[in-house]
């Protein structure tokens, strides 16, 4: 017999298989990709001479979401995203359909679009994007959303997923005070798989919000006990923006149920999953240090809104298989990340805008198995066993290089959109409070207000009167469009 084909039929009847096309899964909140068409549920979506909103703003947008997609299959982008947060589009009448749309502005930017054609600041963000990305040869993207007119009293914004495999079908699933689950079939290699897109009710920290994410996530239970009935081996991906930690109900013991570990089910039992008969649902979180695990920084620490969770269905040896240890979040310093804590460079309309999000994408790899081996499973490295508890790493604002912090000044010979460049970076003050109520500095022709989230540095800030001398650190930020400086740690206020 023929060596090679004696080594494939050993590897085979070791429980082993053919394993096909690997791709990448990504879950990413945009932090609110903005349309051009002067209708939206917001009043502060305004444009026009000084306004925030606008031509310039939204390639800078879009500019920072192809960066993104960049580092992934060497330029290329991956093959499925999971997007939150494109504004809804409440014009949606005679949109194009995205192929031929492609087809017919094919040789004119989107840039030129937006500047010379009326018609094209009608266009829906989904398509702005698929068109900047086309531009930069990131292609082959299908769109897959809900249907815009069953949203028309929704919240502002809406989930879209990008593919580059065969959509076969699309529903939405109404949710209270939410965006509309989105339920995406794509296939891969003949293989079928099934992506939940989420974006619960906001309040994670919120007690009094969690019964409204309790009844998301049973609209969320009950898509999944359906699919699951017809096909217990389904190969499904629970993704998107939850509004909750991972550990919510942990970190909420108080709480009687909460949506993610009680109502879903999601937990850290991954050795649950390659069982004959197993209903766990394994949240990808686990996969990393409990260290590594935040997505988002809300008042001093991670958090984890941003969640990937799959069924028992990825771990069999047919269809699709999740790539084992291969989720993570995506965190580049200098890019989407800020130098010092790795905090998200969130998005900002200061300057003509810039940035990033709020939330840091999240991803994992995928594979096609071309022969099914029905019964057997696939091999796992050390799998999590892990119990709940309320760990949330801390931001160490305290942990500083002191000595390479510029002083607030530089800032005064800066552009906006320069300054744009450096929020969240941080800065040094020795100066006097030009004001007190609110405290405020003078940088050069600019006036900056002081801030904390620590109540007490904003006691001692506000008891301090106009002229007193103020020596501290604080990071650059925005605030209702205005720059500010914020002091986070008790340590970064100095005595006079």
């Amino acid at each position: 017999m023929n060596r090679l084909l004696l080594l494939a039929l050993l590897f085979l009847s070791c429980g082993g298989s053919l394993l096909g096309r690997e791709f990448t899964v990504l879950t990413y909140n945009v932090e609110n990709l903005f349309d051009l068409d002067r209708v939206a549920l917001y009043s502060d979506y305004r444009q026009g001479d000084g306004a925030d909103y606008g031509v310039e703003p939204l390639l800078n947008k879009l500019e920072g979401i192809r960066q993104i997609l960049t580092t992934f299959n060497e330029g290329d982008g991956p093959e499925i995203i999971l997007f939150q947060e494109f504004e809804l589009d409440r014009t949606p009448f005679g949109t194009p359909e995205a192929a031929a749309f492609l087809q017919t502005t094919n040789g004119q930017s989107l840039e030129d679009l937006l500047r010379t054609a009326s018609w094209a600041l009608d266009l829906p963000a989904e398509l702005l994007l698929l068109k900047y990305l086309d531009d930069h040869g990131i292609r082959g993207y299908k769109i897959a959303q809900a249907d815009p007119y069953e949203m028309e009293n929704h919240p502002p914004h809406k989930n879209v997923v990008f593919s580059r495999f065969p959509v076969l079908e699309i529903r939405q699933r109404s949710m209270l005070q939410a965006r509309d689950l989105l339920v995406v079939e794509v296939e891969v290699d003949g293989h079928e798989l099934v992506l939940l897109n989420n974006h619960w009710k906001s309040g994670a920290s919120n007690a009094t919000t969690e019964p409204i994410r309790v009844q998301n996530a049973r609209v969320v239970r009950a898509e999944l006990d359906a699919i699951l009935y017809t096909n217990p081996r389904a190969d499904v991906i629970i993704a998107g923006d939850l509004n909750s930690y991972y550990n919510h109900s942990a970190a909420f013991p108080k709480l009687q149920i909460t949506a993610v570990n009680d109502v879903l089910g999601a937990n850290g039992f991954e050795d649950r999953m390659p069982v004959e008969g197993s209903s766990n649902l394994y949240n990808l979180w686990f996969e990393l240090d409990p260290n590594e695990r935040g997505s988002e920084v809300y008042r001093g620490y991670w958090g984890t809104l941003m969640q990937m969770i799959i069924t028992p269905g990825l771990y069999d040896q047919r269809g699709i298989q999740y790539v084992d240890n291969s989720f993570q979040r995506l965190a580049r310093p200098g890019m989407n990340v800020e130098t010092r804590w790795m905090r998200p460079k969130r998005w900002t309309n200061y300057g003509g805008g810039y940035g990033f999000s709020d939330h840091l994408p999240i991803y994992a790899k995928f594979r096609t198995v071309d022969e099914s081996q029905e019964g057997l499973w696939m091999p796992l490295k050390d799998p999590s066993s892990e119990k709940m508890n309320d760990f949330r790493p801390e931001v160490l604002f305290s942990k500083m290089n002191r000595k390479a912090v510029q002083p607030a000044g530089v800032l005064e010979s800066l552009s906006p959109s320069e300054r744009a460049r450096l929020i969240g970076e941080l800065f040094r003050l020795d100066t006097k409070l030009s004001d007190a109520g609110p405290p405020r500095v003078q940088v050069g022709d600019m006036t900056l207000e002081l801030y904390s989230p620590v109540r007490e540095i904003r006691d001692k800030l506000r008891a301090m009167k106009a002229g007193d001398p103020i020596r501290a650190h604080a990071d650059l930020d925005v605030f209702r469009g205005n720059l500010q400086l914020v002091i986070r740690d008790k340590s970064w206020l100095k005595n006079p």
